[in-house]
């Protein structure tokens, strides 16, 4: 038994040092947001943009664009972004920085991970019973501008009844208390942008009620939190294909 103790012993040691000399990966947490933002967008959808026709494409590929998520992930499109990118040879015009290539490294290194959607469940707010709260999760995005579904749950505090609680700015009426209440609530985002595990986010928001009569403080709101989901993605799909063709060189016609 001693023996077995020390040996796993050992094995944690040796695992903590190959991490501290880099002979071990470390997680990536680069997402698709960071690789949209700073190569993709600026860089690529001077032709590899699905809402341009043929003639301003320069050869690319109709079924090759970077606007989405999913459309850069169609039919190992991410693979043989990476290995331009990587390569020198994307875009044509010249290639990026190393700290751009790095950055898709790391996305690939990833699993090639979505981004999830931004939730924001608006400002605190002080109110005196029986007015009108409106809690408003409209600074809520997505970075492919794709459609946002709300939930809102409240966790704590009188129970209330929501106008909706699938709106993206429910009101409710302020219970009556005789003491000083804090109600609390959880605003959901959804998106439905091909990746399961990456498409929700949450953000908390308090809301403090006051009783009939009470006086409002000079200021009574304050910023709140913002939580995406857990990160999981898929794993890269094989060795991506060899170099050239197409799109100014930069592309295959033909995968």
């Amino acid at each position: 038994m001693q023996q077995g103790v020390t040996m796993k012993f050992h094995g944690i040691l040796l695992f903590a040092a190959l991490m501290v000399i880099g002979q071990l990966p470390l997680l990536s947490a680069t997402g698709w947001k960071e690789v949209k933002e700073q190569i993709f967008t600026p860089h690529c959808l001077t032709c590899h943009d699905v809402n341009k026709g043929a003639a301003s494409r320069q050869s690319a590929p109709a079924n090759v664009n970077f606007n989405t998520f999913v459309l850069a992930t169609l039919s190992d499109n991410e693979d043989r972004a990476w290995l331009r990118v990587t390569a020198g040879t994307m875009p044509p015009t010249g290639g990026l920085s190393q700290t751009l290539r790095d950055l898709i490294n790391d996305w690939k290194t990833g699993g090639y991970l979505d981004s999830p959607p931004t939730a924001a469940a608006g400002a605190s707010q002080t109110v005196i019973s029986g007015n009108t709260v409106t809690l408003d999760g409209s600074g809520s995005a997505d970075v492919d501008l794709d459609t946002l579904s709300y939930g809102w749950t409240q966790t704590a505090g009188t129970s209330v009844t929501f106008s909706s609680n699938t709106a993206a700015k429910p009101t409710f009426t302020a219970p009556t208390v005789a003491t000083e209440t804090t109600l609390t609530f959880i605003l959901t985002v959804t998106v439905s942008d091909g990746d399961s595990s990456l498409n929700t986010a949450t953000s908390t928001v308090a809301v403090t009620v006051l009783p009939p009569g009470s006086t409002l403080p000079a200021s009574t709101t304050t910023s709140t939190t913002s939580s995406p989901a857990a990160s999981s993605g898929a794993t890269a799909s094989g060795a991506p294909p060899p170099a050239g063709g197409g799109g100014g060189g930069c592309w295959l016609e033909n995968p």
